[in-house]
């Protein structure tokens, strides 16, 4: 970040970046939700199925429920993508060369390796990929499929 956000304190940018990851990541796992919402509203809550119509309140938590429950998953990798100390100077660096940076520039730099990097604790975005955001991907996008399947 090269912007008025790096005069507060770091512990407060790391959880603006945070929530901002989030919401970022969330936007894949959110997107099932509106479209089984309506899916669910045009086929008045499966009753084709014997099923008694759902109420509002109903197909609400039906729809998001799931994918907020992914999200929340997603909450527990997020941390990930806060360099450790050692990480960072490496990306201050390669900024610094990279832009021909002074000293007097102030910016902040967050990332991660694509291999594991021993100075970041062995994180990768390989594994976080593997292990954090293809699944809830998946998760999200085959309740979808799901829902149209059975109804």
């Amino acid at each position: 970040f090269y912007t008025v956000i790096c005069a507060g304190p770091k512990w407060v940018v790391d959880i603006i970046l945070m929530v901002g990851l989030l919401l970022n990541t969330g936007w894949w796992q959110l997107t099932p939700a509106p479209c089984i919402l309506q899916y669910l509203h045009l086929s008045n809550g499966m009753q084709k199925r014997g099923r008694k119509p759902m109420r509002t309140a109903q197909l609400l938590m039906a729809s998001y429920a799931f994918s907020i429950t992914m999200m929340a998953l997603t909450a527990f990798w997020v941390s990930d993508l806060v360099p450790t100390p050692a990480f960072e100077e490496k990306l201050s660096a390669a900024v610094r060369t990279a832009y021909n940076l002074t000293d007097a520039d102030r910016f902040l730099v967050y990332g991660i390796s694509l291999d594991r990097d021993p100075d970041n604790n062995y994180r990768s975005i390989k594994s976080l990929a593997f292990i954090a955001f293809l699944p809830t991907y998946g998760a999200a996008y085959s309740a979808f499929f799901i829902v149209i399947h059975r109804s």
